[in-house]
């Protein structure tokens, strides 16, 4: 949305930060005029963040990946 050029910015810095330690990184990234933010990683996966407690959110998003799919993939692989 116009004049968030600066918020969307931080928070793709912030949140590249926090998906590191998955190698995953931020392909695409949203901030809806509404403030309902989405984002789309390196491997295909779209989260929709929601407007409140992004952070938080992601964090809980990355804790399941974590115990989760990322074994799931590495037995694919």
């Amino acid at each position: 949305p116009e004049g968030r050029h600066n918020t969307v910015w931080l928070q793709y810095l912030e949140m590249e930060k926090m998906l590191a330690p998955l190698q995953l990184h931020i392909t695409h990234l949203v901030l809806a005029p509404r403030g309902a933010w989405q984002l789309r990683l390196s491997n295909g996966l779209t989260i929709i963040l929601g407007t409140h407690d992004i952070l938080a959110r992601l964090h809980r998003f990355i804790r399941v990946y974590n115990n989760h799919f990322a074994a799931k993939q590495a037995e694919m692989a």
